[in-house]
């Protein structure tokens, strides 16, 4: 008999699940995985427009079909939605109506994964879940929180999926902004992804990728993503005294990050970021064998993060040949 195993991910910074209890490393993709959830926009000024987009990047190299249910979560939770029942019994009591309603938004089916014309496997076609976040739910999250929104307001959404062995549980957050002088947060932008022969920093002569892109058993190439100029923003911080109880703004600059994922071969780095690893680049190895099926092709999957809630991925497909 077949148990299905439970698991609870927040999505919300640069973590994603291991690879549960199989003793894979952490960024090989062998069982159902919730890689990243997008919120678009990731931040909601108040007084503009509520509409949210989430979209998550799902991955099973297995192909099994996959159940899958979204919520919004319209509290502040840390356990994706699973104390509602307690902060909404804290709230005014004139908004719990208004909180049930939002809580009842959402939205289920079945997803497989998708396949390119070449039968390149692609993510699972989880369907994009879109709320209206109204603005009696600021006026909550202004009444609540003891500093007003803008200073960690974070309604989200939970994303449920049911797979033959196991369940996942993740939610990812959309912040509640108040008015001011910068624009509100906006996701990094993939705008290239480059390529070098070999494993050395030092001196490696990186191409754009315009084509396919093969590899022997066992070679190394170094992958290095480029974002779009204007990824990484300038923004305002809250800053609060606890002695005085005094409110003051610095000026700070995003520092990007980016989590990297395959379905076979090894990765050097599970995190990359100019700060750490003075670049967002890393050395991938090709397996000793060309994965079964899909006539030999594989995903490496890079997700970006900007430390504000913005989110972004990009997928590289290779084909590995023995030479």
């Amino acid at each position: 008999m077949m148990h299905r195993r439970t698991y609870l991910i927040g999505v919300l910074a640069a973590l994603t699940p291991a690879a549960c209890d199989t003793g894979a490393p952490y960024e090989l993709v062998v069982d159902l995985r919730v890689l990243a959830i997008q919120a678009e926009p990731p931040e909601i000024r108040a007084g503009s427009s509520g509409d949210v987009t989430f979209r998550a990047l799902v991955a099973d190299p297995r192909g099994q079909a996959v159940g899958f249910t979204w919520g919004l979560c319209p509290v502040e939770s840390s356990t994706a939605c699973m104390d509602y029942d307690e902060l909404r019994q804290a709230a005014p009591e004139p908004m719990r109506a208004g909180l049930d309603s939002l809580r009842g938004i959402t939205t289920s089916g079945t997803a497989s994964p998708g396949s390119d014309a070449r039968g390149r496997a692609l993510p699972y076609e989880v369907v994009d879940f879109a709320v209206a976040i109204p603005p009696s739910l600021f006026a909550y999250h202004e009444a609540t929180n003891q500093l007003g929104y803008g200073t960690g307001a974070w309604p989200s959404a939970v994303l449920d999926l049911a797979g033959e062995d196991m369940t996942l549980k993740s939610y990812k957050r959309v912040v509640l902004g108040a008015a001011g002088p910068l624009p509100a947060n906006r996701n990094p932008v993939f705008e290239r992804l480059q390529l070098a022969e070999g494993e050395l920093a030092a001196g490696a002569a990186f191409a754009d990728i315009t084509g396919d892109v093969t590899l022997g058993i066992l070679q190394s190439v170094r992958i290095r993503p480029v974002f779009t100029a204007d990824s990484v923003e300038s923004y305002q911080a809250i800053q609060v005294d606890l002695q005085s109880g005094e409110i003051s703004m610095s000026d700070r600059q995003e520092e990007l990050s980016v989590s990297w994922f395959t379905t076979a071969g090894e990765l050097r780095d599970q995190l990359t970021s100019v700060a750490f690893t003075r670049d967002f680049d890393t050395v991938y190895t090709a397996p000793p064998i060309p994965p079964v099926g899909n006539d030999g092709w594989l995903t490496v999957w890079m997700v970006a993060r900007d430390q504000r809630g913005g989110v972004a991925w990009q997928g590289l497909q290779i084909q590995i040949v023995l030479e």
